[in-house]
């Protein structure tokens, strides 16, 4: 039962929004003392954050209901990000360094913290 909880809250993208709203609590700070100039070029790389933050929160989430953590995970939230960047037309460059931070985590997490 715990698996499926963790499972569909992944795939409806409740991990995904939280950590929107995780990496965005970093990038915005950020964003404040970077020149005008420089926003266009360097706001869309601060995605790496969201993406981070987004594994991270399912990461944490599957460890907290005692669900084994498998590679389908940063699958599913890499599928969903992908579909939220085209589907709202977003940048190209902000979607890759989103995937990026997704696919850091998740080396992280198995150096890290994996058997």
């Amino acid at each position: 039962m715990k698996a499926a909880i963790a499972y569909t809250l992944v795939i409806f993208g409740v991990t995904q929004l939280v950590g929107i709203w995780a990496g965005n609590a970093v990038i915005l700070p950020i964003a404040k003392l970077v020149p005008y100039a420089l926003k266009v070029r360097v706001l869309p790389l601060l995605e790496f954050f969201n993406g981070v933050a987004a594994l991270a929160t399912a990461i944490i989430l599957f460890w907290l209901l005692s669900v084994s953590i498998s590679t389908l995970l940063p699958f599913i939230v890499g599928a969903w990000l992908t579909f939220y960047f085209f589907s709202y037309v977003q940048s190209k460059v902000a979607w890759l360094a989103t995937i990026a931070g997704v696919i850091t985590c998740w080396v992280v997490y198995r150096i890290a913290f994996a058997p």
